[in-house]
């Protein structure tokens, strides 16, 4: 069941925020079962292609499992809300796992992108959804933005914060200058769109 709150912003980028989605205590467990799994270079595009002009950041793939299971719960439950009061999609599930992402001061930054690629077979992305880990006084840039037209909108920054739109829209994450922006992420979808 969910308690917290939500917002669905009254514009054409169909978005849906949960304000808050986690607990600091939530966040502490995620951060603590992240660290369990390997950490690698964030990659763009086929398996093993890293560019750092596109993508710049570190993940770990949080496998599904006993420990992790409430995550998975918890981020389906938020799309399914999402879903019926917003977006509408005919949508199944997800093979995929979640990502852990970090973003480190050195510029750590991931480019205008569409969620939509090449994913699981048979399965297409439909609703991502965003979770910020980090507390926006830890760390200074690193905005989500999605591109409006030719103009980026900032989306909402708070800790524990959940944005969820459409996988097709382009979105980005601006160069961190300042701290570590920590986030996670997830995807769930369905037979193609008709």
């Amino acid at each position: 069941m969910l308690t917290n709150s939500h917002l669905i912003t009254e514009d054409p980028l169909n978005t849906y925020f949960f304000n808050p989605a986690f607990t600091d205590k939530e966040i502490a467990k995620i951060e603590k079962q992240a660290q369990k799994f390997e950490a690698q270079a964030a990659q763009v595009g086929e398996v093993g292609n890293t560019d750092e002009k596109v993508r710049k950041s570190t993940v770990r793939w949080i496998a599904r499992n006993p420990e992790t299971e409430w995550i998975y719960e918890k981020l389906i439950s938020l799309i399914d809300k999402a879903n019926e009061d917003l977006f509408h999609f005919n949508i199944s599930g997800s093979p995929e796992i979640i990502q852990y992402t970090e973003y480190y001061q050195d510029g750590g930054h991931y480019d205008y992108h569409v969620d939509m690629g090449k994913g699981v077979p048979l399965c297409t992305r439909k609703i991502s959804v965003a979770v910020q880990l980090s507390d926006p006084k830890e760390y200074e840039g690193g905005d989500f933005e999605i591109l409006r037209g030719t103009y980026p909108e900032k989306m909402l920054k708070g800790k524990g914060v959940a944005l969820l739109f459409p996988s097709y829209l382009l979105h980005r994450v601006t160069p961190v200058t300042k701290g570590i922006r920590k986030s996670l992420v997830f995807w769930i979808g369905g037979s193609s769109f008709k």
